[in-house]
Protein backbone atom coordinates (compact mmCIF):
# COMPACT_ATOMS: atom_id res chain seq x y z
CA UNK A 1 0.00 0.00 0.00
CA UNK A 2 2.90 2.36 0.70
CA UNK A 3 4.79 1.33 -2.45
CA UNK A 4 4.34 3.26 -5.69
CA UNK A 5 5.09 1.70 -9.07
CA UNK A 6 6.83 2.96 -12.16
CA UNK A 7 7.46 -0.26 -14.01
CA UNK A 8 6.99 -4.04 -13.89
CA UNK A 9 10.11 -4.65 -11.78
CA UNK A 10 8.59 -2.66 -8.91
CA UNK A 11 5.93 -5.35 -8.56
CA UNK A 12 7.04 -8.48 -10.38
CA UNK A 13 9.90 -9.46 -8.09
CA UNK A 14 10.27 -12.38 -5.70
CA UNK A 15 9.73 -10.37 -2.51
CA UNK A 16 6.50 -8.70 -3.63
CA UNK A 17 5.06 -11.82 -5.24
CA UNK A 18 5.81 -13.87 -2.11
CA UNK A 19 3.98 -11.31 0.02
CA UNK A 20 1.04 -11.37 -2.41
CA UNK A 21 0.91 -15.16 -2.14
CA UNK A 22 0.96 -15.00 1.68
CA UNK A 23 -2.02 -12.64 1.65
CA UNK A 24 -4.10 -15.26 -0.26
CA UNK A 25 -5.77 -12.52 -2.29
CA UNK A 26 -7.48 -14.87 -4.73
CA UNK A 27 -10.47 -15.59 -2.49
CA UNK A 28 -13.28 -13.11 -1.92
CA UNK A 29 -13.62 -11.05 1.23
CA UNK A 30 -16.74 -12.95 2.27
CA UNK A 31 -15.25 -16.38 1.53
CA UNK A 32 -12.22 -15.64 3.71
CA UNK A 33 -14.40 -14.44 6.60
CA UNK A 34 -16.74 -17.43 6.25
CA UNK A 35 -13.81 -19.80 6.77
CA UNK A 36 -13.17 -18.34 10.21
CA UNK A 37 -16.60 -17.24 11.48
CA UNK A 38 -19.61 -19.56 11.71
CA UNK A 39 -22.39 -17.02 12.43
CA UNK A 40 -23.98 -15.74 9.20
CA UNK A 41 -24.96 -12.43 10.82
CA UNK A 42 -21.42 -11.88 12.05
CA UNK A 43 -20.03 -12.85 8.63
CA UNK A 44 -22.19 -10.16 7.02
CA UNK A 45 -21.28 -7.58 9.64
CA UNK A 46 -17.55 -8.20 9.17
CA UNK A 47 -17.76 -8.16 5.37
CA UNK A 48 -19.98 -5.06 5.15
CA UNK A 49 -16.90 -2.83 5.33
CA UNK A 50 -15.85 -3.57 1.75
CA UNK A 51 -18.80 -1.39 0.76
CA UNK A 52 -16.76 1.51 2.22
CA UNK A 53 -14.55 1.25 -0.86
CA UNK A 54 -17.36 0.52 -3.32
CA UNK A 55 -17.15 -3.21 -3.92
CA UNK A 56 -19.25 -6.21 -2.96
CA UNK A 57 -17.72 -8.49 -0.30
CA UNK A 58 -18.90 -11.44 -2.40
CA UNK A 59 -16.52 -10.61 -5.26
CA UNK A 60 -14.06 -8.13 -3.69
CA UNK A 61 -10.57 -9.53 -2.94
CA UNK A 62 -9.98 -10.85 0.58
CA UNK A 63 -7.11 -8.36 1.04
CA UNK A 64 -9.78 -5.76 1.89
CA UNK A 65 -10.54 -7.60 5.13
CA UNK A 66 -7.75 -5.34 6.34
CA UNK A 67 -10.48 -2.71 6.90
CA UNK A 68 -12.43 -4.47 9.72
CA UNK A 69 -9.11 -5.79 11.06
CA UNK A 70 -7.72 -2.26 11.46
CA UNK A 71 -10.98 -1.05 13.03
CA UNK A 72 -11.02 -3.89 15.56
CA UNK A 73 -7.33 -3.93 16.48
CA UNK A 74 -6.40 -0.24 16.35
CA UNK A 75 -9.77 1.42 16.87
CA UNK A 76 -11.20 4.45 15.10
CA UNK A 77 -10.46 8.07 15.97
CA UNK A 78 -13.07 10.82 15.83
CA UNK A 79 -12.09 14.34 14.77
CA UNK A 80 -13.97 17.07 16.62
CA UNK A 81 -15.90 18.98 13.97
CA UNK A 82 -15.86 16.00 11.60
CA UNK A 83 -13.89 15.23 8.45
CA UNK A 84 -14.24 18.82 7.27
CA UNK A 85 -11.80 19.82 10.03
CA UNK A 86 -9.28 17.39 8.58
CA UNK A 87 -9.59 19.15 5.22
CA UNK A 88 -9.13 22.49 7.01
CA UNK A 89 -6.01 21.14 8.74
CA UNK A 90 -4.52 20.07 5.39
CA UNK A 91 -5.28 23.53 4.01
CA UNK A 92 -3.60 25.18 7.00
CA UNK A 93 -0.46 23.05 6.65
CA UNK A 94 -0.32 23.62 2.89
CA UNK A 95 -0.39 27.40 3.36
CA UNK A 96 2.24 27.18 6.14
CA UNK A 97 4.52 25.40 3.68
CA UNK A 98 4.16 28.27 1.22
CA UNK A 99 1.31 26.91 -0.90
CA UNK A 100 -1.26 29.15 -2.54
CA UNK A 101 -4.85 28.05 -3.16
CA UNK A 102 -6.77 29.65 -6.02
CA UNK A 103 -10.54 29.22 -5.79
CA UNK A 104 -13.24 29.45 -8.48
CA UNK A 105 -10.66 28.24 -11.01
CA UNK A 106 -11.78 25.53 -13.39
CA UNK A 107 -8.94 23.47 -14.83
CA UNK A 108 -9.89 22.99 -18.48
CA UNK A 109 -6.79 21.28 -19.86
CA UNK A 110 -3.41 19.86 -18.90
CA UNK A 111 -1.15 21.19 -21.64
CA UNK A 112 1.50 18.77 -22.95
CA UNK A 113 4.32 19.33 -25.43
CA UNK A 114 5.78 16.55 -27.59
CA UNK A 115 3.37 14.12 -25.88
CA UNK A 116 5.81 13.66 -23.03
CA UNK A 117 6.10 16.84 -20.92
CA UNK A 118 3.49 18.99 -19.15
CA UNK A 119 4.01 22.69 -19.78
CA UNK A 120 1.12 24.02 -17.72
CA UNK A 121 -2.62 24.26 -17.24
CA UNK A 122 -5.44 26.04 -18.99
CA UNK A 123 -7.48 27.60 -16.17
CA UNK A 124 -10.52 29.84 -16.76
CA UNK A 125 -9.38 30.28 -20.38
CA UNK A 126 -5.88 31.40 -19.27
CA UNK A 127 -2.63 29.43 -19.57
CA UNK A 128 -0.54 28.97 -16.43
CA UNK A 129 2.93 27.42 -16.64
CA UNK A 130 3.86 24.53 -14.34
CA UNK A 131 7.02 22.57 -13.59
CA UNK A 132 4.92 19.55 -12.61
CA UNK A 133 1.23 18.75 -12.22
CA UNK A 134 -0.43 16.49 -9.67
CA UNK A 135 -3.95 15.74 -10.89
CA UNK A 136 -6.32 14.74 -8.11
CA UNK A 137 -9.46 14.90 -10.20
CA UNK A 138 -10.95 11.45 -10.77
CA UNK A 139 -8.41 9.61 -12.96
CA UNK A 140 -10.90 8.62 -15.74
CA UNK A 141 -12.05 12.26 -15.96
CA UNK A 142 -8.47 13.51 -16.12
CA UNK A 143 -7.54 11.13 -18.93
CA UNK A 144 -10.73 11.73 -20.91
CA UNK A 145 -11.42 15.44 -20.38
CA UNK A 146 -8.23 17.17 -19.25
CA UNK A 147 -5.37 15.47 -21.03
CA UNK A 148 -5.82 17.00 -24.45
CA UNK A 149 -3.05 15.08 -26.20
CA UNK A 150 -2.91 12.34 -28.78
CA UNK A 151 -3.95 8.87 -27.64
CA UNK A 152 -0.36 7.68 -27.97
CA UNK A 153 0.69 9.79 -24.97
CA UNK A 154 -2.15 8.43 -22.83
CA UNK A 155 -0.62 4.99 -22.90
CA UNK A 156 -3.12 2.21 -22.28
CA UNK A 157 -5.75 4.51 -20.75
CA UNK A 158 -7.43 5.63 -23.95
CA UNK A 159 -11.13 6.51 -24.16
CA UNK A 160 -12.18 2.98 -25.11
CA UNK A 161 -10.38 1.38 -22.16
CA UNK A 162 -11.63 4.00 -19.70
CA UNK A 163 -15.23 3.21 -20.68
CA UNK A 164 -14.70 -0.55 -20.37
CA UNK A 165 -13.13 -0.45 -16.91
CA UNK A 166 -15.11 -1.58 -13.85
CA UNK A 167 -16.49 1.17 -11.64
CA UNK A 168 -17.44 1.07 -7.98
CA UNK A 169 -20.94 1.40 -6.68
CA UNK A 170 -22.29 4.82 -5.76
CA UNK A 171 -24.22 6.25 -2.81
CA UNK A 172 -27.55 7.87 -2.08
CA UNK A 173 -26.90 10.31 0.77
CA UNK A 174 -29.29 12.17 3.04
CA UNK A 175 -27.94 15.05 5.13
CA UNK A 176 -30.63 15.79 7.71
CA UNK A 177 -31.00 18.57 10.28
CA UNK A 178 -33.37 17.36 12.98
CA UNK A 179 -34.86 19.56 15.72
CA UNK A 180 -34.67 16.73 18.25
CA UNK A 181 -32.04 14.61 20.02
CA UNK A 182 -32.20 10.84 19.70
CA UNK A 183 -30.11 9.79 22.68
CA UNK A 184 -30.67 6.11 21.95
CA UNK A 185 -28.97 6.48 18.55
CA UNK A 186 -25.24 5.81 18.77
CA UNK A 187 -22.50 7.43 16.69
CA UNK A 188 -22.52 4.68 14.02
CA UNK A 189 -25.46 2.43 13.12
CA UNK A 190 -25.46 -0.15 10.33
CA UNK A 191 -28.78 -1.78 9.38
CA UNK A 192 -28.39 -4.59 6.88
CA UNK A 193 -31.02 -5.83 4.47
CA UNK A 194 -32.81 -9.02 5.48
CA UNK A 195 -31.19 -10.64 2.42
CA UNK A 196 -27.82 -8.90 2.31
CA UNK A 197 -26.44 -11.01 -0.54
CA UNK A 198 -29.44 -10.17 -2.78
CA UNK A 199 -29.16 -6.51 -1.76
CA UNK A 200 -25.54 -6.33 -2.96
CA UNK A 201 -26.30 -8.35 -6.13
CA UNK A 202 -29.11 -5.91 -7.00
CA UNK A 203 -26.67 -2.99 -6.70
CA UNK A 204 -24.16 -4.72 -8.97
CA UNK A 205 -26.91 -5.25 -11.58
CA UNK A 206 -28.24 -1.70 -11.48
CA UNK A 207 -31.42 -2.53 -9.54
CA UNK A 208 -32.59 -0.08 -6.88
CA UNK A 209 -32.95 -2.34 -3.84
CA UNK A 210 -36.44 -2.88 -2.41
CA UNK A 211 -34.90 -3.63 0.98
CA UNK A 212 -31.68 -1.61 1.08
CA UNK A 213 -28.98 -1.74 3.71
CA UNK A 214 -28.18 1.65 5.21
CA UNK A 215 -25.73 3.39 7.52
CA UNK A 216 -26.60 6.24 9.89
CA UNK A 217 -23.99 8.61 11.31
CA UNK A 218 -25.00 10.66 14.35
CA UNK A 219 -22.03 12.87 15.30
CA UNK A 220 -24.20 15.07 17.54
CA UNK A 221 -24.19 12.31 20.15
CA UNK A 222 -20.52 13.01 20.98
CA UNK A 223 -19.84 16.44 19.42
CA UNK A 224 -22.11 19.42 20.14
CA UNK A 225 -20.60 21.54 17.33
CA UNK A 226 -22.68 19.82 14.65
CA UNK A 227 -26.11 21.19 15.58
CA UNK A 228 -27.82 23.71 17.88
CA UNK A 229 -28.77 22.66 21.42
CA UNK A 230 -31.22 19.75 21.57
CA UNK A 231 -30.97 19.20 17.81
CA UNK A 232 -29.13 16.65 15.66
CA UNK A 233 -27.22 16.43 12.40
CA UNK A 234 -27.78 13.01 10.82
CA UNK A 235 -26.18 11.50 7.75
CA UNK A 236 -27.81 8.49 6.08
CA UNK A 237 -25.90 6.53 3.43
CA UNK A 238 -27.47 3.91 1.15
CA UNK A 239 -25.23 1.97 -1.30
CA UNK A 240 -26.71 2.11 -4.83
CA UNK A 241 -25.55 1.36 -8.37
CA UNK A 242 -23.40 3.77 -10.38
CA UNK A 243 -24.77 5.53 -13.47
CA UNK A 244 -23.22 2.99 -15.82
CA UNK A 245 -25.59 0.40 -14.34
CA UNK A 246 -28.57 2.64 -13.54
CA UNK A 247 -29.07 6.20 -14.81
CA UNK A 248 -32.67 6.59 -13.65
CA UNK A 249 -32.41 9.44 -11.14
CA UNK A 250 -35.08 12.00 -12.02
CA UNK A 251 -36.63 14.26 -9.36
CA UNK A 252 -39.61 12.00 -8.81
CA UNK A 253 -37.37 8.96 -8.29
CA UNK A 254 -35.13 10.90 -5.89
CA UNK A 255 -38.04 12.19 -3.79
CA UNK A 256 -39.71 8.78 -3.58
CA UNK A 257 -36.50 7.02 -2.58
CA UNK A 258 -35.68 9.70 0.01
CA UNK A 259 -39.14 9.29 1.60
CA UNK A 260 -38.71 5.52 1.61
CA UNK A 261 -35.30 5.68 3.31
CA UNK A 262 -36.44 8.21 5.93
CA UNK A 263 -39.46 6.01 6.76
CA UNK A 264 -37.22 2.94 6.91
CA UNK A 265 -34.73 4.63 9.27
CA UNK A 266 -37.58 5.92 11.46
CA UNK A 267 -39.32 2.53 11.73
CA UNK A 268 -36.39 0.12 11.88
CA UNK A 269 -34.35 2.19 14.35
CA UNK A 270 -37.42 3.29 16.33
CA UNK A 271 -36.67 7.01 15.89
CA UNK A 272 -40.09 8.31 16.81
CA UNK A 273 -41.37 11.13 14.60
CA UNK A 274 -38.16 11.49 12.60
CA UNK A 275 -39.93 12.59 9.39
CA UNK A 276 -41.83 15.33 11.30
CA UNK A 277 -38.68 16.68 12.99
CA UNK A 278 -36.58 17.23 9.85
CA UNK A 279 -35.89 20.95 9.42
CA UNK A 280 -33.11 20.64 6.84
CA UNK A 281 -32.57 18.09 4.08
CA UNK A 282 -29.91 17.82 1.39
CA UNK A 283 -29.73 14.86 -0.99
CA UNK A 284 -26.78 13.51 -2.96
CA UNK A 285 -27.35 10.95 -5.72
CA UNK A 286 -24.90 9.33 -8.17
CA UNK A 287 -25.61 12.27 -10.50
CA UNK A 288 -24.36 14.66 -7.79
CA UNK A 289 -21.05 12.83 -7.67
CA UNK A 290 -20.82 12.96 -11.47
CA UNK A 291 -21.63 16.68 -11.83
CA UNK A 292 -20.05 18.08 -8.67
CA UNK A 293 -16.90 15.95 -8.43
CA UNK A 294 -16.45 14.74 -12.03
CA UNK A 295 -16.62 11.14 -10.80
CA UNK A 296 -16.91 8.84 -13.80
CA UNK A 297 -20.43 7.34 -13.90
CA UNK A 298 -21.10 8.91 -10.51
CA UNK A 299 -18.99 6.23 -8.83
CA UNK A 300 -18.42 7.48 -5.31
CA UNK A 301 -15.27 5.37 -4.84
CA UNK A 302 -13.74 5.62 -8.34
CA UNK A 303 -12.56 2.53 -10.15
CA UNK A 304 -13.82 -0.68 -8.57
CA UNK A 305 -10.99 -2.32 -6.57
CA UNK A 306 -11.17 -5.72 -8.23
CA UNK A 307 -8.06 -7.89 -8.28
CA UNK A 308 -7.37 -6.74 -11.85
CA UNK A 309 -7.74 -3.09 -10.81
CA UNK A 310 -5.79 -3.17 -7.55
CA UNK A 311 -2.18 -2.66 -6.55
CA UNK A 312 0.14 -2.68 -9.58
CA UNK A 313 -2.85 -3.12 -11.90
CA UNK A 314 -4.49 0.13 -10.79
CA UNK A 315 -3.49 3.41 -12.47
CA UNK A 316 -0.10 4.47 -11.08
CA UNK A 317 0.82 7.66 -9.24
CA UNK A 318 3.13 8.77 -12.07
CA UNK A 319 2.15 8.86 -15.74
CA UNK A 320 3.94 6.18 -17.74
CA UNK A 321 4.68 8.44 -20.74
CA UNK A 322 4.61 12.03 -19.49
CA UNK A 323 7.61 12.78 -17.28
CA UNK A 324 6.14 15.44 -14.96
CA UNK A 325 2.49 14.38 -14.54
CA UNK A 326 1.35 12.65 -11.35
CA UNK A 327 -1.94 11.37 -9.96
CA UNK A 328 -3.69 11.10 -6.61
CA UNK A 329 -7.24 10.13 -5.70
CA UNK A 330 -9.59 7.19 -5.31
CA UNK A 331 -9.11 5.77 -8.82
CA UNK A 332 -5.32 5.44 -8.60
CA UNK A 333 -3.06 3.32 -6.42
CA UNK A 334 -3.56 2.40 -3.59
CA UNK A 335 -7.36 2.91 -3.82
CA UNK A 336 -10.50 4.39 -2.26
CA UNK A 337 -11.48 5.37 1.25
CA UNK A 338 -10.23 8.52 3.00
CA UNK A 339 -7.05 7.07 4.61
CA UNK A 340 -6.12 5.28 1.39
CA UNK A 341 -6.74 8.35 -0.79
CA UNK A 342 -4.56 10.41 1.57
CA UNK A 343 -1.88 7.74 1.06
CA UNK A 344 -2.17 8.21 -2.72
CA UNK A 345 -1.32 11.87 -2.16
CA UNK A 346 1.74 10.88 -0.14
CA UNK A 347 2.88 8.47 -2.86
CA UNK A 348 2.39 11.13 -5.55
CA UNK A 349 4.41 13.61 -3.45
CA UNK A 350 7.24 11.07 -3.15
CA UNK A 351 7.23 10.57 -6.91
CA UNK A 352 7.47 14.33 -7.49
CA UNK A 353 10.38 14.59 -5.03
CA UNK A 354 12.14 11.65 -6.64
CA UNK A 355 12.09 13.48 -9.99
CA UNK A 356 13.12 16.84 -8.54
Amino acid sequence: MYQSFRGPRDFFNLKTLWHAYQLKTFSSSYAAIKKNISSTNLQYLMSFQTLYIGISPFNGPSIYNIIPMIELIYGVWFIKGGMFQYAKALEKRFIELGGQIVYQAEVQEIAVSDQKHVTGLKINEEFKTADAVVANADFPYTMTNLLGVADKAKGKYKQEKIEKMDYSMSCFLLYLGVDKKYDELRLHTIKMASDFEKNVADIDHGILPEDPSFYVYNPSVIDDTFAPDNQSALYVLVPVANLKENNNWDKEQIDLFAEKIIAKVENELALEGLSRHIVYKNIYTPKTFESRYNSAFGSTFGLKPTLKQSNYFRPHNKHAKIDNLYFAGASVHPGAGVPIVITSGELAAREVMKDN
